[in-house]
């Protein structure tokens, strides 16, 4: 299934040798300039059992996605 991107996973998948070098110049010049593209700060938050009983909020911690 595809993101918000609509890039499909198979796609990413198959080209990920011509991919890689290209993607990690990129993100390393994110990391260097500190500046990132907004639809890179959009995630899904989807609650994580942790223990206890499964009907507390507490029991549970936030992923993004």
């Amino acid at each position: 299934s595809t993101g918000h991107d609509d890039i499909n996973t198979i796609l990413i998948k198959t080209l990920h040798r011509e991919l890689s070098q290209p993607l990690t110049l990129i993100i390393n010049q994110m990391i260097a300039t500190s500046i990132f593209p907004n639809s890179l700060k959009i995630a899904k938050i989807k609650p994580l059992y942790k223990k206890g009983n499964k009907h507390l909020c507490e029991n549970y911690r936030p992923i993004s996605l």
